[in-house]
């Protein structure tokens, strides 16, 4: 029987295998398939020593032969624990941290969290944390497109990582990739999306027009393997590939159309582009 456990650390990688990363900083490393955030539900499949092989509950994904399920790989003991929250979360972190000073715990943005009406904040191990309050946001906030594109600019110069789907926080190898800071930016506006771009375009609807807070997905070949978030004005936000920062490109200078592909001025080969849009 599998049981359900939480994440205790601010961000935990789902490796695709139970081993030690090979690689180290922002280096790309294949084995990383995403990362997890601190409460995250999570299933336990199976143990290997000090390894769980688990299937995040939070973090759909699609395949031609089992349809739309949980991912699933490796992520240590020690990051898990049995307790999980009660209640239904209530708020979620909308600067690029938020600490917990009674426990000593720093979050990433996009964390979600349940507070109850004393304003302590209920954690995994049962016990009650505190912090300041005003760098959360209550989850039933009207979503608002101007809000997600000034956040969507905290992430700005942030280096670019493999599989990351968090802010970079002090003494963690954490970070987005094109995907992964798209999710999160949804995520942080209580709109929860699938966590790969090729997934996420089947769940968008196609869009004629893009708005602030759409996206432009792009295939290279045939399958769709990259995505940008509309900003506003001619900007797109893009966290690029790895050696490289997040960063704003201009439209008509940093990438264009070109007999119906999409161009970019740093790159040789062009994308088929998919506009697609979340929101009505």
């Amino acid at each position: 029987m599998s049981l359900k456990f939480t994440i205790r650390e601010p961000v935990v990688d789902l490796r695709e295998k139970p081993e030690e990363f090979r690689t180290s900083g922002y280096a790309h490393e294949k084995g990383r398939l995403t990362q997890l955030l601190f409460g995250e539900k999570v299933e336990v499949l199976k143990a290997q020593e000090e390894w769980v092989s688990i299937q995040a509950l939070e973090q759909m994904r699609y395949s031609s032969e089992r349809g739309w399920h949980p991912y699933i790989g490796w992520v240590k003991r020690e990051e898990l624990t049995l307790r999980e929250i009660e209640g239904p979360n209530t708020h979620v972190v909308k600067t690029p941290s938020f600490r917990i000073e009674s426990h000593e715990l720093v979050l990433s943005y996009g964390t979600y969290l349940t507070v109850n009406p004393l304003g302590e904040i209920l954690l995994p191990d049962g016990e009650v944390g505190y912090g300041d309050l005003s760098a959360l946001r209550p989850l039933y906030t009207p979503f608002s497109r101007s809000m997600l594109i000034e956040e969507a600019h905290l992430f700005l110069k942030v280096p670019y990582l493999w599989g990351g789907r968090s802010f970079p926080l002090k003494g963690k190898i954490s970070s987005v990739d094109c995907s992964g800071i798209v999710q999160l930016l949804y995520r942080g506006q209580g709109i929860l999306i699938p966590r790969d771009a090729s997934d996420q375009s089947k769940k968008a609807r196609a869009a004629s027009k893009l708005l602030p807070g759409d996206l432009l997905y792009l295939a290279k070949e045939e399958r769709i393997n990259h995505v940008l978030l509309k900003g506003e004005d001619n900007l797109f936000l893009e966290a690029p590939e790895t050696g490289k920062k997040v960063r704003l490109l201009t439209w008509g200078k940093d990438l264009w159309e070109e007999e119906g592909r999409i161009a970019f001025a740093d790159r040789p080969h062009t994308y088929h582009p998919f506009p697609a849009k979340f929101l009505s």
